[in-house]
Protein backbone atom coordinates (compact mmCIF):
# COMPACT_ATOMS: atom_id res chain seq x y z
CA UNK A 1 0.00 0.00 0.00
CA UNK A 2 2.78 2.42 0.57
CA UNK A 3 6.31 2.46 -1.44
CA UNK A 4 4.91 0.72 -3.97
CA UNK A 5 3.51 -1.93 -2.22
CA UNK A 6 0.05 -3.53 -1.90
CA UNK A 7 -2.93 -3.10 -4.14
CA UNK A 8 -4.54 -0.34 -3.48
CA UNK A 9 -2.34 2.38 -4.08
CA UNK A 10 -0.05 1.74 -6.38
CA UNK A 11 -0.08 2.98 -10.32
CA UNK A 12 -1.50 0.11 -12.47
CA UNK A 13 1.78 -1.09 -14.44
CA UNK A 14 3.67 -4.49 -14.61
CA UNK A 15 4.26 -4.76 -11.09
CA UNK A 16 0.62 -4.00 -10.09
CA UNK A 17 -0.45 -6.09 -12.84
CA UNK A 18 2.35 -8.62 -11.48
CA UNK A 19 0.86 -8.51 -8.18
CA UNK A 20 -3.15 -8.78 -8.62
CA UNK A 21 -2.27 -12.04 -10.37
CA UNK A 22 -1.00 -13.43 -7.76
CA UNK A 23 -3.91 -12.28 -5.19
CA UNK A 24 -6.54 -13.43 -8.05
CA UNK A 25 -4.95 -16.47 -8.75
CA UNK A 26 -4.34 -17.18 -5.04
CA UNK A 27 -7.24 -17.15 -3.76
CA UNK A 28 -8.71 -19.13 -6.70
CA UNK A 29 -6.98 -22.11 -6.32
CA UNK A 30 -7.38 -21.14 -2.13
CA UNK A 31 -11.27 -20.97 -3.22
CA UNK A 32 -11.89 -24.39 -1.11
CA UNK A 33 -9.92 -23.69 1.86
CA UNK A 34 -11.66 -20.01 2.54
CA UNK A 35 -14.92 -21.67 1.91
CA UNK A 36 -14.20 -23.55 4.46
CA UNK A 37 -13.07 -20.98 6.47
CA UNK A 38 -16.26 -19.21 5.80
CA UNK A 39 -18.81 -22.01 7.04
CA UNK A 40 -16.56 -22.31 10.02
CA UNK A 41 -16.54 -18.45 10.99
CA UNK A 42 -20.20 -18.86 10.09
CA UNK A 43 -21.29 -22.05 12.81
CA UNK A 44 -18.77 -19.64 15.28
CA UNK A 45 -21.11 -16.72 14.66
CA UNK A 46 -24.10 -19.02 15.48
CA UNK A 47 -22.61 -20.08 18.11
CA UNK A 48 -22.09 -16.51 19.61
CA UNK A 49 -25.39 -15.49 19.27
CA UNK A 50 -26.96 -18.59 21.03
CA UNK A 51 -24.00 -17.30 23.83
CA UNK A 52 -25.82 -14.08 23.87
CA UNK A 53 -29.18 -15.47 25.67
CA UNK A 54 -31.00 -12.81 24.63
CA UNK A 55 -28.79 -9.78 25.79
CA UNK A 56 -28.65 -6.68 23.98
CA UNK A 57 -25.31 -7.16 22.31
CA UNK A 58 -22.88 -4.80 19.93
CA UNK A 59 -21.67 -7.39 17.80
CA UNK A 60 -19.20 -5.34 15.39
CA UNK A 61 -16.12 -6.29 16.78
CA UNK A 62 -17.08 -10.23 17.15
CA UNK A 63 -18.20 -9.71 13.06
CA UNK A 64 -14.84 -8.04 12.70
CA UNK A 65 -13.21 -11.05 13.96
CA UNK A 66 -14.88 -13.31 12.27
CA UNK A 67 -14.45 -11.52 8.72
CA UNK A 68 -10.66 -11.52 9.19
CA UNK A 69 -10.44 -15.14 10.17
CA UNK A 70 -11.91 -15.73 6.91
CA UNK A 71 -8.97 -14.22 5.31
CA UNK A 72 -6.63 -15.38 7.57
CA UNK A 73 -7.88 -18.60 6.72
CA UNK A 74 -7.22 -18.24 3.15
CA UNK A 75 -3.90 -16.61 3.28
CA UNK A 76 -2.61 -18.79 6.60
CA UNK A 77 -4.70 -21.91 6.96
CA UNK A 78 -5.22 -20.41 10.70
CA UNK A 79 -7.91 -18.39 12.53
CA UNK A 80 -8.51 -16.58 16.10
CA UNK A 81 -10.87 -17.34 18.33
CA UNK A 82 -13.87 -14.72 19.08
CA UNK A 83 -12.68 -13.93 22.47
CA UNK A 84 -8.77 -14.00 21.42
CA UNK A 85 -6.87 -10.74 22.40
CA UNK A 86 -4.03 -11.13 20.04
CA UNK A 87 -6.82 -11.01 17.19
CA UNK A 88 -8.08 -8.00 18.77
CA UNK A 89 -5.17 -6.20 18.84
CA UNK A 90 -4.38 -7.13 15.79
CA UNK A 91 -8.05 -5.28 14.20
CA UNK A 92 -6.73 -2.12 16.55
CA UNK A 93 -4.08 -2.04 14.45
CA UNK A 94 -5.97 -2.57 11.01
CA UNK A 95 -8.42 -0.30 11.74
CA UNK A 96 -7.60 2.66 13.86
CA UNK A 97 -5.75 4.54 11.35
CA UNK A 98 -8.73 4.24 8.35
CA UNK A 99 -11.45 4.80 10.72
CA UNK A 100 -10.11 8.16 12.10
CA UNK A 101 -12.00 11.00 10.39
CA UNK A 102 -8.51 12.16 9.28
CA UNK A 103 -7.82 9.44 6.72
CA UNK A 104 -10.97 10.61 4.57
CA UNK A 105 -10.08 14.18 4.52
CA UNK A 106 -6.29 13.40 3.48
CA UNK A 107 -7.44 11.51 0.60
CA UNK A 108 -8.92 14.56 -0.86
CA UNK A 109 -7.21 17.74 0.68
CA UNK A 110 -3.81 16.01 0.62
CA UNK A 111 -1.56 19.48 2.02
CA UNK A 112 -3.27 18.81 5.41
CA UNK A 113 -0.58 16.05 5.66
CA UNK A 114 2.06 18.95 6.65
CA UNK A 115 0.10 20.12 9.59
CA UNK A 116 1.23 19.16 13.30
CA UNK A 117 -2.14 17.00 14.09
CA UNK A 118 -2.31 15.46 10.58
CA UNK A 119 1.43 14.92 10.43
CA UNK A 120 1.43 13.25 13.38
CA UNK A 121 -1.32 10.75 12.52
CA UNK A 122 0.17 9.56 9.40
CA UNK A 123 3.46 8.68 11.97
CA UNK A 124 1.28 6.53 14.05
CA UNK A 125 -0.27 5.27 11.16
CA UNK A 126 3.11 4.07 9.93
CA UNK A 127 3.69 2.95 13.61
CA UNK A 128 0.92 0.57 13.30
CA UNK A 129 1.61 -0.45 9.97
CA UNK A 130 5.08 -0.90 10.82
CA UNK A 131 4.17 -2.97 13.34
CA UNK A 132 0.85 -5.36 11.87
CA UNK A 133 4.02 -6.10 8.83
CA UNK A 134 6.44 -7.90 11.27
CA UNK A 135 3.37 -9.86 13.05
CA UNK A 136 1.97 -11.13 10.01
CA UNK A 137 5.56 -12.04 8.38
CA UNK A 138 5.81 -13.70 11.89
CA UNK A 139 2.51 -16.00 10.15
CA UNK A 140 4.10 -16.28 6.75
CA UNK A 141 7.57 -17.90 8.51
CA UNK A 142 5.41 -19.81 11.22
CA UNK A 143 2.51 -20.66 8.56
CA UNK A 144 6.41 -22.22 5.99
CA UNK A 145 7.42 -24.34 8.80
CA UNK A 146 4.76 -26.29 9.37
CA UNK A 147 3.16 -29.00 7.72
CA UNK A 148 -0.40 -28.61 7.09
CA UNK A 149 -1.16 -29.44 3.77
CA UNK A 150 -3.91 -27.12 2.79
CA UNK A 151 -4.04 -24.76 -0.36
CA UNK A 152 -3.92 -21.41 0.76
CA UNK A 153 -1.76 -18.17 -0.28
CA UNK A 154 0.98 -18.19 1.41
CA UNK A 155 1.41 -22.21 0.35
CA UNK A 156 0.67 -21.18 -2.72
CA UNK A 157 3.15 -18.47 -3.19
CA UNK A 158 6.15 -20.33 -2.21
CA UNK A 159 5.79 -23.22 -3.38
CA UNK A 160 8.77 -24.83 -4.95
CA UNK A 161 12.37 -25.04 -4.41
CA UNK A 162 13.05 -21.66 -4.20
CA UNK A 163 14.06 -20.46 -0.64
CA UNK A 164 11.74 -17.14 0.57
CA UNK A 165 13.10 -13.77 0.83
CA UNK A 166 12.45 -11.15 2.60
CA UNK A 167 11.82 -8.73 0.29
CA UNK A 168 8.97 -11.43 -1.32
CA UNK A 169 7.58 -11.89 2.28
CA UNK A 170 7.11 -8.11 2.69
CA UNK A 171 5.40 -7.86 -0.39
CA UNK A 172 3.33 -11.19 -0.07
CA UNK A 173 2.24 -9.26 3.41
CA UNK A 174 1.58 -5.58 1.72
CA UNK A 175 -0.62 -7.68 0.31
CA UNK A 176 -2.47 -9.66 2.54
CA UNK A 177 -2.74 -6.58 4.74
CA UNK A 178 -4.46 -4.97 2.11
CA UNK A 179 -6.86 -7.99 1.93
CA UNK A 180 -7.20 -8.03 5.52
CA UNK A 181 -8.38 -4.17 5.90
CA UNK A 182 -11.12 -4.76 2.61
CA UNK A 183 -12.37 -8.27 3.73
CA UNK A 184 -13.02 -7.62 7.31
CA UNK A 185 -13.71 -3.98 8.18
CA UNK A 186 -15.46 -3.13 4.83
CA UNK A 187 -17.43 -6.53 5.07
CA UNK A 188 -18.70 -6.54 8.54
CA UNK A 189 -19.75 -2.99 8.31
CA UNK A 190 -21.70 -4.37 5.05
CA UNK A 191 -23.33 -7.22 7.03
CA UNK A 192 -24.49 -4.48 9.74
CA UNK A 193 -26.42 -2.86 7.05
CA UNK A 194 -28.11 -5.80 6.17
CA UNK A 195 -28.98 -6.54 9.71
CA UNK A 196 -30.35 -3.02 9.98
CA UNK A 197 -32.29 -2.77 6.90
CA UNK A 198 -34.51 -6.33 7.41
CA UNK A 199 -34.65 -5.24 10.80
CA UNK A 200 -36.08 -1.72 10.13
CA UNK A 201 -38.93 -3.28 7.57
CA UNK A 202 -40.33 -6.09 9.32
CA UNK A 203 -42.03 -7.55 6.11
CA UNK A 204 -39.06 -8.31 4.71
CA UNK A 205 -38.18 -10.29 7.51
CA UNK A 206 -40.92 -12.50 7.15
CA UNK A 207 -40.74 -12.72 3.47
CA UNK A 208 -37.10 -13.75 4.29
CA UNK A 209 -37.98 -16.15 7.25
CA UNK A 210 -40.62 -17.60 5.05
CA UNK A 211 -38.26 -18.28 2.34
CA UNK A 212 -35.26 -19.74 4.85
CA UNK A 213 -37.64 -22.10 6.01
CA UNK A 214 -39.00 -23.26 2.87
CA UNK A 215 -36.00 -23.62 1.12
CA UNK A 216 -33.96 -25.48 3.88
CA UNK A 217 -35.94 -27.11 5.62
CA UNK A 218 -34.63 -30.25 7.06
CA UNK A 219 -31.43 -28.65 6.01
CA UNK A 220 -28.15 -28.33 8.14
CA UNK A 221 -26.74 -24.62 7.60
CA UNK A 222 -23.89 -23.54 7.44
CA UNK A 223 -22.92 -26.67 5.55
CA UNK A 224 -20.93 -26.50 1.96
CA UNK A 225 -23.74 -28.90 0.41
CA UNK A 226 -26.19 -26.52 1.21
CA UNK A 227 -24.33 -23.38 0.45
CA UNK A 228 -23.69 -24.80 -2.75
CA UNK A 229 -26.80 -26.46 -3.80
CA UNK A 230 -29.76 -24.29 -2.04
CA UNK A 231 -27.69 -21.14 -3.23
CA UNK A 232 -29.89 -20.42 -6.91
CA UNK A 233 -33.19 -21.01 -5.03
CA UNK A 234 -32.48 -18.39 -2.17
CA UNK A 235 -34.29 -15.48 -4.72
CA UNK A 236 -35.47 -13.21 -2.40
CA UNK A 237 -32.37 -13.69 0.21
CA UNK A 238 -30.13 -12.62 -2.58
CA UNK A 239 -32.78 -9.89 -3.15
CA UNK A 240 -32.14 -8.50 0.08
CA UNK A 241 -28.15 -8.40 0.00
CA UNK A 242 -28.14 -6.80 -3.44
CA UNK A 243 -30.43 -3.80 -2.23
CA UNK A 244 -28.49 -3.73 0.36
CA UNK A 245 -25.12 -3.16 -1.49
CA UNK A 246 -27.22 -0.74 -3.57
CA UNK A 247 -28.36 1.38 -1.20
CA UNK A 248 -25.42 1.58 1.04
CA UNK A 249 -22.08 -0.10 -1.08
CA UNK A 250 -19.05 -1.22 0.75
CA UNK A 251 -17.66 1.70 -0.39
CA UNK A 252 -19.14 5.04 -1.69
CA UNK A 253 -16.44 5.52 -4.19
CA UNK A 254 -13.82 2.98 -5.85
CA UNK A 255 -9.97 3.40 -5.01
CA UNK A 256 -7.59 5.54 -6.99
CA UNK A 257 -7.60 5.95 -10.59
CA UNK A 258 -5.67 7.71 -12.71
CA UNK A 259 -6.13 8.68 -16.39
CA UNK A 260 -3.05 7.06 -18.72
CA UNK A 261 -3.90 9.58 -21.53
CA UNK A 262 -5.93 13.02 -22.59
CA UNK A 263 -9.42 12.51 -23.01
CA UNK A 264 -12.70 14.05 -23.31
CA UNK A 265 -16.01 12.59 -21.28
CA UNK A 266 -19.08 14.16 -21.84
CA UNK A 267 -17.57 17.34 -22.83
CA UNK A 268 -15.18 17.44 -19.74
CA UNK A 269 -11.69 17.71 -20.48
CA UNK A 270 -9.40 14.96 -18.48
CA UNK A 271 -5.34 15.63 -18.58
CA UNK A 272 -2.98 12.46 -18.09
CA UNK A 273 -2.04 11.43 -15.06
CA UNK A 274 -4.94 13.30 -13.30
CA UNK A 275 -6.92 11.17 -10.08
CA UNK A 276 -10.08 9.91 -10.26
CA UNK A 277 -12.44 8.48 -8.50
CA UNK A 278 -15.38 6.76 -10.31
CA UNK A 279 -18.23 7.53 -7.57
CA UNK A 280 -20.13 4.22 -7.11
CA UNK A 281 -22.91 5.79 -4.54
CA UNK A 282 -23.78 7.59 -7.24
CA UNK A 283 -24.63 5.18 -9.68
CA UNK A 284 -26.29 2.88 -7.11
CA UNK A 285 -28.61 5.58 -6.55
CA UNK A 286 -29.20 6.56 -9.88
CA UNK A 287 -32.75 8.39 -10.13
CA UNK A 288 -33.34 7.57 -14.07
CA UNK A 289 -32.10 3.16 -13.36
CA UNK A 290 -33.77 3.05 -10.20
CA UNK A 291 -36.97 5.49 -10.75
CA UNK A 292 -39.41 6.14 -9.69
CA UNK A 293 -37.87 5.14 -5.74
CA UNK A 294 -34.17 5.17 -5.24
CA UNK A 295 -33.56 5.38 -2.08
CA UNK A 296 -35.97 3.24 -1.14
CA UNK A 297 -35.71 -0.36 0.26
CA UNK A 298 -37.43 -2.30 -2.06
CA UNK A 299 -35.43 -5.74 -2.58
CA UNK A 300 -38.17 -7.16 -5.15
CA UNK A 301 -36.89 -4.66 -7.57
CA UNK A 302 -34.23 -7.49 -8.02
CA UNK A 303 -36.64 -9.91 -8.61
CA UNK A 304 -38.77 -10.76 -12.01
CA UNK A 305 -41.90 -11.23 -12.66
CA UNK A 306 -41.25 -15.19 -11.79
CA UNK A 307 -40.30 -13.99 -8.52
CA UNK A 308 -36.42 -15.08 -9.51
CA UNK A 309 -33.01 -12.95 -8.98
CA UNK A 310 -32.13 -10.90 -11.60
CA UNK A 311 -28.33 -9.70 -11.13
CA UNK A 312 -28.01 -5.87 -11.81
CA UNK A 313 -25.23 -4.69 -13.93
CA UNK A 314 -25.80 -1.30 -12.15
CA UNK A 315 -24.96 -2.70 -8.84
CA UNK A 316 -21.17 -2.04 -8.88
CA UNK A 317 -19.60 -2.22 -5.37
CA UNK A 318 -16.62 -4.24 -5.79
CA UNK A 319 -16.31 -1.67 -8.41
CA UNK A 320 -15.30 -2.92 -12.49
CA UNK A 321 -12.70 -3.20 -14.62
CA UNK A 322 -8.76 -4.39 -13.94
CA UNK A 323 -9.40 -2.44 -10.65
CA UNK A 324 -12.32 -4.95 -9.21
CA UNK A 325 -12.20 -6.01 -5.62
CA UNK A 326 -9.82 -9.42 -5.99
CA UNK A 327 -11.74 -10.91 -2.88
CA UNK A 328 -14.87 -10.37 -3.98
CA UNK A 329 -16.38 -13.49 -3.89
CA UNK A 330 -14.92 -14.49 -0.42
CA UNK A 331 -16.86 -11.10 0.39
CA UNK A 332 -19.87 -12.00 -1.11
CA UNK A 333 -19.90 -15.46 0.20
CA UNK A 334 -19.42 -13.95 3.65
CA UNK A 335 -22.28 -12.08 3.67
CA UNK A 336 -24.55 -14.37 2.52
CA UNK A 337 -23.56 -17.18 4.79
CA UNK A 338 -23.56 -14.90 7.82
CA UNK A 339 -27.47 -13.74 6.85
CA UNK A 340 -28.88 -16.90 5.65
CA UNK A 341 -27.47 -18.23 8.93
CA UNK A 342 -28.38 -15.20 11.25
CA UNK A 343 -32.28 -15.22 10.16
CA UNK A 344 -32.52 -19.06 9.70
CA UNK A 345 -31.73 -19.67 13.13
CA UNK A 346 -32.89 -16.37 15.80
CA UNK A 347 -34.92 -13.80 16.06
CA UNK A 348 -33.64 -10.96 15.98
CA UNK A 349 -34.95 -7.43 17.47
CA UNK A 350 -33.49 -4.23 17.76
CA UNK A 351 -32.75 -2.73 21.27
CA UNK A 352 -35.44 -0.23 22.11
CA UNK A 353 -33.29 2.62 22.46
CA UNK A 354 -31.98 2.14 19.26
CA UNK A 355 -34.95 1.28 16.88
CA UNK A 356 -34.37 4.77 16.04
CA UNK A 357 -31.23 4.06 14.37
CA UNK A 358 -30.35 7.17 11.95
CA UNK A 359 -30.10 5.19 8.09
CA UNK A 360 -27.41 7.63 6.68
CA UNK A 361 -24.51 6.41 8.19
CA UNK A 362 -21.49 7.79 9.43
CA UNK A 363 -19.38 9.43 6.62
CA UNK A 364 -16.24 8.54 5.55
CA UNK A 365 -13.66 6.37 3.33
CA UNK A 366 -16.42 3.31 4.20
CA UNK A 367 -20.11 4.20 4.84
CA UNK A 368 -20.46 3.21 8.23
CA UNK A 369 -24.18 2.68 10.44
CA UNK A 370 -24.08 3.86 13.84
CA UNK A 371 -23.45 1.57 16.81
CA UNK A 372 -26.61 -0.35 17.79
CA UNK A 373 -27.40 -3.10 19.82
CA UNK A 374 -29.50 -6.75 18.64
CA UNK A 375 -31.13 -9.27 20.81
CA UNK A 376 -31.33 -13.15 19.63
CA UNK A 377 -33.51 -15.18 20.51
CA UNK A 378 -33.55 -18.80 19.08
CA UNK A 379 -36.03 -19.46 16.44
Amino acid sequence: MVNKQGLFFVDYDDFWTKWRDIAHSGLANSWETAKKGILTETECLRDYFTATKGKPTNIEETLQITMANSVMQACFSRRFELDDVDMADLLVDIYSTNRDPKFGKLLFLTFLRFLPSYKSFLIDGQSRRDKLRKILIGYVEDRLEDDNQSMDLVSLFFKGPTTPSLANKTLLVALIQDMLFAGSITTSSEFLWVIIFVLKNPNCMHKLQAELDTVLEGCEFPTKSALEEKYEELNYTRAVVQEVIRLRPIAPTTMFHKATEDTTIQGFFVAKDTVIMPNIYSVHHDPVTWAPDPDDFRPERHLDDDGLFVNSDHVIPFSVGWRRCVGEKIARTEIFAHLVTTFKHFEVDLHPDDVGIDLAGIPGPIIRPARFRVQFSAR
